[in-house]
């Protein structure tokens, strides 16, 4: 015999699993559940040695976090880098505190945004149609694991994800 107890739990790993194979997410003892959703990086020109990646980063637990680093075996490091435009010129530095992660908010990184991924170091071109593997580094969250779609060069993100992006034809 089901009880509704065990129907709600059903569901809920229902959820879960479901969660875990769409995107990359992490559920740490410190009450911190981060889920990455919609992770996309342009593919790169031949010879490129640096390429970017973008998502939006959801923090559902009850505490704050933050994104440290990533890495990826597709490049020699992975930093975290915020663009910033000043007097008419724009910048980009990597964050060396990392980025906050608000308990219950979620922070986009994404081109029109003031945050990305940055791969250092490529060791090949990225190519349209792959996937680029990375870990994500949290304080609290730890590593999170994540397949990044590579879209065509000069993307602006998967249709319908990205605010702005619409599909024009």
């Amino acid at each position: 015999m089901i009880t509704k107890g065990g129907i709600a739990w059903v569901a809920a790993t229902a959820l879960v699993v479901g969660l875990c194979c769409q995107a990359g997410w992490a559920e740490a003892g410190s009450n911190t559940m981060i889920i990455l959703e919609h992770p996309w990086s342009p593919a790169t020109p031949n010879g490129a040695v640096t390429a970017a990646a973008y998502m939006s980063i959801e923090n559902h637990g009850r505490s704050d976090d933050r994104l440290l680093s990533g890495s990826s075996p597709a490049g020699a490091k992975v930093e975290v880098h915020e663009t910033s435009m000043a007097h008419g010129i724009m910048s980009m530095h990597a964050l060396s505190g990392g980025l906050a992660i608000p308990a219950g908010k979620s922070v986009s990184l994404e081109p029109t945004a003031n945050y990305h991924l940055m791969i250092i170091g490529l060791k090949s071109t990225l190519k349209e149609g792959t996937e680029l593997p990375m870990t994500l580094h949290f304080a609290k969250a730890g590593d999170v694991r994540v397949e990044v779609p590579v879209l065509p060069i000069g993307s602006r993100g998967p249709a319908g994800t990205m605010p702005g992006n619409m599909d024009h034809h």
